[in-house]
């Protein structure tokens, strides 16, 4: 797999360049192009991606119209900008779900429809002895077994996402603009912290495997080796844990102080009934950026139950600090949040949604019924309604259906509906 993936990262490096150079996408011999290598440079969400070809002249039978915000992206530019403060920003889990093998980080980043990938997940942060002892779970989808330095220096929970070439997926899609965060929790994850010292040691320990810090700088134990990821995503599933998250989560945001070279993003994924003690707005509010909120899952307020647009001004309120400011033209209110340095300046809010069917109490509704919800929910006139989240990317990129007569993404149906 390591050699078809430095294969993979070599040839699309090379086609950039020859792109830049002014030859056509189009003089790439076929057998190349079907042969998977080339997969993350052209089978790119919209027909837009590392290379990238002109939608309007080219047809395939996995083709689809782009969304407004892409077309207009790219008849403006053809490099895509991250706006933290857009109304229109989507986030996608990645990582856990048997469609992983199916769609390549690459294939994900490459659109203009995804801002944010989050990567799931970090399940536990402590062995059942009590040592410190993070474990990377994807699901046996992703990266390798920890190798011999990470076991060598007592991180066997890690694994080794370098020599299968995924490390270098995150780093492409980043150079496209995207930002990949890391997220710790899931359903079956224990993040259990001791004590709120231990919460401080391990937002260090946190911040040297996967962000800025040097800790581990050439040492072969990052699991992503000189990858830094744009930030840390919250989903904790068990009230038991919740005691020292804010201590983790606030020494990690300090933490990202030392690193000017770069923005750092903080994200939670609570449930859509509020409140969720897993996640405590009370002592968390000032220290997220982007509230993932889950409508689905077996809940009274998931998207498709008549209740979900409750649940969201609930949601709204609360985070604007339980100042109710259901209008366009009122001023968020200032003070509340920790600015640093990313350009957000107040919470922002985003409806998660899921993008596969998973039974009849989930919380799916096609994309049809989706865009009617997220409409009615724009006309609420939420000051801080600011995106869409999914669950997961994987099944949003192969899940397609025909909107107004073009083929649609759940993300794109999302940029449609949200944008101004």
């Amino acid at each position: 797999m390591a050699s078809v993936s430095s294969l993979r990262c070599l040839l699309v490096s090379l086609f950039l360049c020859l792109w830049q150079l002014g030859v056509s996408a189009w003089s790439i011999p076929h057998d190349l192009e079907s042969s998977g290598f080339l997969a993350g440079a052209f089978d790119a969400e919209g027909g837009s991606g590392l290379i990238r070809r002109d939608v309007s002249t080219t047809s395939t039978t996995d083709d689809m119209t782009p969304s407004k915000v892409e077309a207009a992206t790219t008849t403006t530019s053809s490099t895509y900008v991250f706006n933290a403060t857009a109304k229109d920003i989507t986030i996608a889990y990645y990582g856990q779900t048997n469609m992983t093998t199916n769609v390549t980080l690459t294939q994900l980043c490459a659109g203009l429809s995804v801002d944010i990938i989050t990567l799931g997940f970090i399940d536990s942060f402590y062995a059942s002895s009590g040592k410190e002892n993070i474990t990377l779970d994807f699901n046996g989808y992703l990266c390798s077994n920890p190798n011999s330095t990470q076991t060598a220096a007592g991180m066997s929970g890690l694994l080794d996402c370098v020599g299968d070439g995924f490390a270098a997926e995150i780093a492409a899609c980043q150079k496209l603009g995207k930002k990949v965060l890391i997220s710790a929790g899931g359903a079956s994850a224990d993040l259990a912290i001791p004590t709120a010292a231990d919460a401080t040691t391990l937002a260090t320990t946190l911040w040297n495997l996967f962000l800025g810090g040097d800790g581990y700088k050439g040492k072969g134990v990052r699991p992503f080796g000189s990858v830094v990821l744009d930030g840390f995503d919250i989903d904790n599933e068990n009230v038991t844990n919740a005691a020292h998250l804010y201590t983790l989560v606030s020494t990690l945001r300090n933490l990202t102080k030392k690193d000017t070279s770069k923005k750092y993003y903080f994200s939670a994924a609570p449930i859509c009934a509020y409140p969720d003690p897993d996640i405590p707005v009370s002592t968390m509010l000032n220290q997220i950026d982007y509230w993932n909120v889950q409508f689905y899952n077996a809940q009274a307020c998931q998207l498709g139950s008549g209740h979900a647009p409750a649940a969201l001004k609930n949601w709204s309120t609360a985070l604007l600090g339980a100042r109710k400011l259901a209008c366009s033209d009122c001023a968020v209110p200032q003070g509340l949040f920790n600015v640093n340095g990313n350009n957000v300046t107040y919470p922002r809010l985003l409806v998660g949604g899921r993008t596969f069917y998973a039974g009849e109490k989930n919380g799916y509704v096609n994309m049809s019924n989706y865009r009617t919800i997220l409409e009615s929910m724009k006309k609420l006139k939420l000051p801080n309604l600011s995106g869409a989240m999914f669950w997961d990317g994987a099944y949003m990129y192969k899940e397609k259906a025909v909107i107004d007569g073009k083929n649609r993404t759940f993300a794109q149906v999302a940029k449609d509906a949200l944008i101004d």
